[in-house]
């Protein structure tokens, strides 16, 4: 494939058979490649050695965070079987190519993400800052995503008794309860925003779920006054 793509591929697969038939694809398009079978020894590879990294989101048992922050002016193209937006949730800027795939199109985007890396240095310095702000929005989002559906039910029932005129008494108790820990998820959140930066408060992910919990808290609010009255 040409001179222009003699570039090195950190190449991270526990399972050795997966892992021969990856390096023989990218040895065969003319890429160097360094073949690694555990998280550790990736950590070992000199950064400067490594101009993108192959990886699934984890190596048997162990997450690819470390390798993900460790080489974050590289691209990281994750080839994966777990779901792509849990994937790009957890490794944001990373390149996804579900597993499995047709060989040429792994290949595509291997060279594709690397060339744009090389051809466009002060976008590769950005890599890191933008990062940082995609981690700090997954970790916001992933601390309000699995209570608020379990509260967004909760607060449907609670408004269906209120409407239907039943139980007021028990409802009030446990709309109260509930408005104690969508406070607490608040206080969180307002903790949580402080430590942002001002970009990651801009994303969209966040924004939304700052919205949704806002409107919640309104919502149950108004429950605690319909049962109480």
């Amino acid at each position: 494939m040409g001179h222009q793509m003699r570039f090195t591929v950190l190449l991270v697969e526990k399972d050795a058979l997966v892992a021969l038939d990856l390096e023989y694809m990218l040895l065969g398009a003319g890429l160097n490649v360094l073949p690694v079978n555990s998280v550790a020894a990736a950590l070992d590879v000199t950064v400067a050695d490594v101009d993108c990294v192959l990886t699934d989101t984890a190596v048997g048992e162990d997450d690819v965070r470390p390798i993900y922050d460790r080489y974050a002016s590289a691209p990281v193209v994750i080839y994966s079987g777990v779901d792509e937006r849990m994937a790009l949730s957890d490794f944001p800027n990373a390149v996804f190519v579900p597993k499995p795939s047709p060989s040429r199109d792994l290949l595509w985007e291997i060279v594709k993400a690397t060339n744009n890396a090389s051809q466009a240095t002060s976008k590769r310095r950005a890599i890191p800052k933008s990062r940082r702000i995609g981690r700090e929005v997954a970790t916001a989002v992933r601390t309000l995503s699995l209570p608020m559906l379990e509260w967004q039910s909760k607060v449907r029932t609670l408004q269906a008794v209120v409407e239907a005129g039943r139980a007021q008494a028990r409802t009030f108790d446990a709309a109260v309860t509930l408005l104690s820990e969508v406070d607490e998820a608040r206080s969180a959140l307002e903790k949580i925003s402080k430590e942002l930066t001002a970009d990651a408060l801009l994303d969209s992910r966040f924004v939304d779920r700052s919205k949704s919990l806002a409107a919640l808290h309104a919502e149950l609010q108004a429950v605690v006054i319909r049962a109480k009255n």
